[in-house]
């Protein structure tokens, strides 16, 4: 009976086995499934926008920039024209402004002359004239809500 016993056990134990493995290899493919799904989910997710990926180049200007003088050539349907010298490089840049529309002022056109541009280091090509915090205008009067000089506003 002892021999019985063994040999019903070495059975017991190869239907486990040949169990095993097709379990084991039911749930490395469910589990390849479910990785890949979450993987194709969290790329989508991670996805950044045009939009965004400016307001983020935009924002580490801001904090890791050094800045220029230069001067606001025109402003046009919310693009800003504007040029900058940088170790005797002239540099003719635009941004587009329409993620400020409502923080610019009435008459936007006032801002063109000098302005102060804030430029990567790194890469002096790299530049913007404003931000969600910060304003290279330099307006030609104290109020940036007139739409033209003061004594023109009164008449």
């Amino acid at each position: 009976m002892v021999t019985v016993t063994g040999m019903l056990s070495i059975r017991s134990i190869g239907i486990m086995k040949a169990c095993s493995t097709e379990a084991a290899l039911v749930f490395l493919g469910l589990t390849g499934v479910v990785t890949f799904t979450l993987a194709v989910q969290a790329l989508l997710r991670l996805r950044i926008s045009p939009q965004e990926k400016e307001r983020r180049r935009r924002l580490r200007l801001l904090a890791h920039s050094r800045v220029a003088d230069g001067v606001l050539v025109d402003l046009q349907d919310h693009i800003a024209y504007y040029r900058y010298t940088v170790a005797g490089v002239d540099y003719h840049a635009s941004q587009d402004l329409s993620f400020l529309r409502d923080q610019l002022p009435v008459g936007a056109r006032i801002c063109i002359g000098p302005a102060s541009v804030r430029y990567s280091p790194k890469n002096p090509a790299n530049s913007i004239i404003a931000c969600e915090q910060w304003f290279g205008f330099r307006l030609a009067y104290p109020n940036p809500q007139a739409s033209s000089p003061p004594d023109q506003a009164t008449q």
